[in-house]
């Protein structure tokens, strides 16, 4: 993986101040709004800021989104998961399919 670039590091470091929008993360970064709008929603998508909520702006005729930074796991319980085998047996969520179920009503 890639280190984290300076538009990245700016970013994250000026939405640990706390909430913002995107306009608002960019002006505290100091870096350029299609630099931040580039980068601000893989930021989210990898879980390293998320959404907060919702917020009216003069600017825009459509809510924007507040980010903040998201809280840092905690190491040993991320260390104990991946010891155990959680989260990688337990695979009961959305978009997983038990193959058993699936071969025993085949066969039926």
């Amino acid at each position: 993986m890639r280190p984290a670039g300076p538009v990245h590091q700016a970013l994250v470091a000026a939405a640990q101040q706390g909430p913002a929008t995107l306009r608002e993360l960019a002006q505290r970064a100091q870096v350029g709004w299609q630099a931040a709008r580039d980068t601000v929603p893989y930021l989210a998508r990898t879980g390293v800021l998320r959404v907060v909520g919702e917020k009216h702006v003069d600017y825009r005729n459509r809510l924007v989104h507040v980010y903040e930074a998201a809280p840092e796991p905690d190491p040993v319980q991320a260390t104990a998961a991946a010891n155990d085998g959680e989260g990688i047996e337990n695979r009961s969520g959305h978009g997983w399919v038990d193959l058993n179920r699936c071969i025993d009503g085949w066969a039926r």
